[in-house]
């Protein structure tokens, strides 16, 4: 659909081919990197409501498993915002790939709920109904992503990728409310954080037994690097 939206829907299978090639070439010389083929949101992110029929996005993840199965170790399933979307998303996902991986995002204060207002902890409930082999949440801020560590442990193996980002403090967010809390945007009301203190996050996520650990928006190579010399450490 966001093709579409730029008129170059016709491009979606050379530029998703493109992607695995480039994946490929960067991964020379390095066997043991994975290549994982990303089944995102169709729609805008963040935006659920948006989230078109289960018939739609059946076709649309179909489309992309077979452009990629041969060509990728694992699919992850990206920023889902509502259990349908997630759902969805993962089962296609086993259609085309043994090792799948789901990975959540979140809003508010608590950071206890998806976009859509579902709780994180019943999306991750329902999850576990499948053989999938990882849960993850990623695109939040990362202190956030900490305080999810008990729910997302309730998953098979979990995961997390946030943002280089810490929330704002609660006094700082305007009109702050239960009705508001909800739809507080990890995106609009952080701050950000160096690769040392994203670095500090990632060893709680480790520590509390992350099956990996990784970055979102905003981080760079030396945030994956700080959290590789952390472990050496």
């Amino acid at each position: 659909n966001i093709l579409k939206r730029e008129g170059i829907e016709s491009e979606f299978e050379s530029l998703t081919k493109l992607a695995v090639d480039l994946a490929e070439e960067s991964r020379l010389g390095f066997p043991e990197v994975l290549i994982a083929g990303s089944f995102p949101p169709i729609e805008t992110s963040f935006r659920p409501d948006l989230t078109p029929s289960n018939e739609v996005l059946d076709d649309y993840y179909s489309n992309l498993g077979s452009y990629i199965q041969q060509n990728v170790d694992l699919i992850i399933c990206e920023t889902m915002g509502s259990i349908r979307e997630g759902i969805n998303a993962a089962k296609n996902a086993l259609e085309f790939s043994p090792r799948v991986w789901l990975s959540w995002t979140n809003r508010g204060v608590s950071g206890d709920t998806l976009p859509s207002g579902e709780k994180l902890k019943d999306a991750v409930l329902e999850a576990n109904q499948l053989d999938i082999e990882c849960q993850l949440l990623n695109c939040c801020a990362a202190d956030i992503a900490t305080n999810a560590i008990g729910t997302l442990k309730k998953a098979k193996n979990f995961g997390i990728y946030a943002n280089s980002a810490k929330l704002k403090e609660k006094k700082s967010i305007q009109d702050l409310g239960k009705t508001v809390d909800i739809d507080v945007n990890h995106y609009a009301n952080t701050l950000a954080i160096t690769a040392e203190e994203y670095a500090k996050e990632a060893k709680i996520w480790i520590d509390e037994g992350a099956y990996v650990v990784g970055g979102c928006c905003t981080t760079r190579p030396e945030h994956i690097k700080r959290i590789a010399d952390e472990l050496n450490q």
